[in-house]
């Protein structure tokens, strides 16, 4: 594992983690700027 500080929507990686809160609610935090980055356009489960 390798921890680095930046913006964590141009880091290249094979996988990211999002530590969601315990209601698995997304809207906020890691997850949004993910969201705003690719449009809103890509979501997996």
């Amino acid at each position: 594992m390798t921890v680095k500080l930046g913006d964590i929507v141009k880091q290249k990686a094979d996988y990211a983690l999002n530590p969601s809160n315990t209601k698995m609610l997304l809207g906020s935090g890691v997850f949004m700027a993910f969201y705003r980055n690719c449009g809103g356009t890509v979501l997996q489960e």
